[in-house]
């Protein structure tokens, strides 16, 4: 995992530094986190209780900071930077996600939103972790592998839309994603996903080719929502996912709802 991430940071060299710039400044600008010593604070929290649950994904971002040439700190910010985001403030409308049964089995169509200082700059990787199947993943640079959508050679796929409830202390959406998109089965893949306590409440696309299955996976945490998971499986009507809670029965009113309707105005486009 470190050397991989060696080789990825040393490939990204030229845009971390400036996309490091970028998420600080737009994290002092968009949000309440007030400083940078507080953005480092929150990041190496999310850092030490992922060390607690699988070392693999701390190995990879010190091998992507030795290979551009920055502290680990550095990286950190970066590899949890909607952590800290969603620390402070409900975040920004995202993905959407549209699921169609076929002949072949489904299709999956993934259009990937994130914040403007991303645009333009993403990662393609075609690798094979040792003891992990070979994966195809999109992400962005100073970030883990396969947060964008991913493939694997046992025919897992993941998607994920970001929802808008606030963070809750809890293990890093994004390492728990890294994780199950090595997965063999559905079933190891959803465990991973839905691995309690997770901080950001998230909603999951998750297919399994050999078995031609595709679930809508919602997790959250005791703090927002009545229950921990909600768990769909996709049938053979079209299936199509935003930016607010389908399933889940949160406790308070869905920010997403409350502050903007951009969500629930691009499902009706999807709908439709």
């Amino acid at each position: 995992f470190e050397d991989v991430g060696r080789h990825v940071g040393e490939a990204c060299h030229p845009d971390i530094p400036d996309l490091h710039d970028r998420v600080v400044a737009y994290l002092l600008e968009n949000t309440t986190v007030g400083s940078f010593r507080r953005m480092r604070e929150v990041a190496k929290d999310y850092s030490d209780r992922t060390d607690r649950v699988w070392l693999p994904a701390t190995a990879f971002l010190r091998g992507l900071a030795e290979g551009a040439g920055l502290p680990f700190e550095t990286i950190a910010v970066i590899a949890y930077s909607e952590e800290i985001a969603s620390e402070f403030i409900p975040v920004p409308s995202k993905c959407s996600t549209l699921v169609v049964q076929t002949a072949r089995g489904a299709l999956i169509g993934h259009n990937e939103d994130y914040e403007p200082h991303y645009f333009g700059k993403m990662v393609l990787l075609d690798v094979t972790f040792d003891g992990c199947p070979r994966t195809v993943g999109l992400t962005y640079p100073g970030m883990l592998p396969n947060l964008a959508g991913s493939l694997n050679a046992q025919s897992i796929a993941i998607t994920n839309n970001s929802l808008w409830p606030d963070a809750q202390p809890g293990l890093s959406k994004q390492v728990q994603h890294f994780r199950a998109s090595l997965a063999v089965d559905l079933k190891e893949a959803v465990e991973h996903l839905a691995m309690p306590p997770v901080a950001l409440t998230t909603h999951y696309t998750v297919a399994h080719g050999p078995v031609g299955e595709a679930v809508s996976l919602e997790v959250s945490n005791p703090a927002t929502a009545e229950e921990n998971v909600a768990f769909v499986t996709v049938g053979p009507e079209p299936f199509c996912h935003t930016n607010h809670a389908l399933s889940l029965h949160l406790k308070e009113p869905d920010p997403a709802v409350v502050i903007a309707n951009h969500s629930l105005a691009r499902l009706a486009k999807l709908k439709a």
